[in-house]
């Protein structure tokens, strides 16, 4: 009965959530920079064309890039956070987000710009899909509050490009390239805490005791002497 009593009080045991204050930071870090990545483009779309000798089919293919990204990467979010985990995923995701952006600001290949550029969308997908669970499990009653933030902070990273993108790319011939740079350099900011967040997750997972295999219940007819099993139950 001891043994019977401990794996129940483990199953029991609640989950290591993080403090409100920490979740909402985590989900301020992380919604920030779901949106730059695209909304930055637009306003120095003209001298990446001619930085970059981009032709107006592969600009449009660059412009019509987010919306396809996000549906093709998001599907796939869910799968991947089963094995790596939400806050892992995430974590993954926001680096990919860093790597795409830094990268694609200093190639000088159209095509390449595309492909870093699809890398950047497919980490902002999975933030997309995932920030809303992770808001789920940490929010407790706070969860609405939560998800305010989120949807603020989103509003926020989407603007702010359009603001600065021009007093950025008029500092020289390369001022377009630092336009796209410092949304890669805000991302690669956020990576450090969520990769600590990832990597506080996966010890608790580790040290959490495994659950213990279900019993499948028999029928209660068939401790009755006479009864015996069928496929759809017991004569």
């Amino acid at each position: 009965m001891s043994e019977v009593r401990k794996q129940v009080a483990g199953r029991a045991r609640p989950r290591r959530l993080l403090p409100l204050w920490a979740a909402a930071a985590a989900v301020v870090l992380v919604a920030v920079n779901l949106r730059p990545g695209a909304t930055s483009v637009g306003p120095v779309l003209a001298e990446l064309q001619a930085g970059l000798g981009m032709d107006p089919t592969l600009a449009g293919v660059l412009t019509a890039l987010p919306g396809l990204t996000f549906a093709a990467v998001g599907a796939l979010a869910v799968a991947l956070s089963r094995r790596a985990g939400i806050n892992g995923t995430i974590a993954a995701g926001l680096a990919a987000v860093a790597a795409g952006l830094l990268l694609r600001s200093v190639v000088e290949s159209p095509v390449a710009f595309l492909l870093l550029s699809m890398l950047a969308f497919g980490g902002m997908a999975v933030g997309n899909i995932l920030v809303p669970a992770f808001i789920k499990r940490h929010g407790g009653a706070r969860t609405a509050l939560l998800n305010s933030v989120y949807g603020t902070t989103l509003a926020v990273g989407a603007t702010l490009p359009l603001l600065i993108a021009a007093p950025l790319a008029a500092r020289g011939t390369d001022g377009w390239q630092v336009s796209l740079r410092v949304w890669g350099a805000a991302a690669l900011l956020a990576v450090v805490p969520w990769a600590a967040i990832a990597f506080r997750s996966r010890r608790a997972r580790a040290g959490a005791p495994a659950r213990a295999p279900r019993r499948r219940r028999r029928p209660a007819c068939l401790h009755r002497p006479g009864h015996f099993r069928t496929g759809g139950g017991c004569v």
